[in-house]
């Protein structure tokens, strides 16, 4: 059975994965083929497996196994008996820092507003959401909380995947920025939203304004 492990992009889908890795020896696999030859430190840590070949093939050949596979995904959508643990952010933060990951990781300029509307994952960040909120098999997580002082939720996510909690999450959000900072930037939200609000304000509310509101995501007050 595949659990996919969900966000829109730049959500806490990788501290997610580090956070199941170091309190509960679960590994997972990428959203894209890789193999194997990037950081070997940083694969242990994430718990990363890789593969080659067709995505397909591997989904395919997941679902007809036993037990559970944990899969990072920001583009597939669920299968009535797949299982997920999705991770949301409040959207203008995951934008804002997804622009900046497209930027200078992929050396792509889109601006804030462009992404509001959908751009480049033909969708918008309410419409990712919406793709796996109100599914029964889905355990709903906030960025918010992983990023806490304390502990992230652990008990829900033991009692989701079936598995104990062997070891508490002792890892500081300063010390990843550390080891890769291209990928953990400040750990806040409030940048982003201050970035967002004041360059694409409108736009990102005419086209993400429903879902904030139901998660709680206030708009800034003028």
């Amino acid at each position: 059975m595949i659990v996919w492990l969900a966000s829109y992009p730049r959500s806490g889908n990788t501290l997610l994965r580090i956070i199941l890795r170091n309190c509960f020896d679960v590994w997972s696999y990428g959203d894209v083929a890789t193999s194997g030859t990037g950081d070997p430190e940083f694969s242990n840590l994430g718990g990363l497996l890789h593969y080659s070949g067709e995505r397909g093939a591997l989904i395919s050949r997941l679902r007809g196994t036993s037990g559970f596979h944990f899969v990072k995904t920001h583009a597939e959508t669920p299968e009535p008996k797949d299982r997920a643990i999705y991770v949301v952010r409040d959207g203008r933060a995951a934008v804002h820092s997804y622009q900046r990951f497209l930027r200078d990781l992929e050396n792509l300029d889109f601006t804030l507003e462009q992404i509001s509307v959908g751009w480049p994952l033909a969708m918008t960040w309410a419409q990712h959401v919406s793709n796996w909120i109100d599914n029964p098999n889905v355990l709903f997580l906030r960025f918010e909380d992983l990023t806490a002082e304390g502990c992230p939720p652990l008990e829900a996510i033991s009692k989701f995947i079936d598995r104990p909690i062997l070891r508490p999450f002792e890892i500081a959000f300063s010390d990843l920025n550390k080891i890769r900072p291209q990928y953990f930037g400040v750990g806040r939200n409030a940048p982003g939203i201050e970035r967002v609000e004041c360059e694409a304000g409108d736009t990102f509310w005419r086209a993400n304004g429903e879902m904030m509101s139901r998660l709680g995501y206030e708009k800034r007050s003028s």
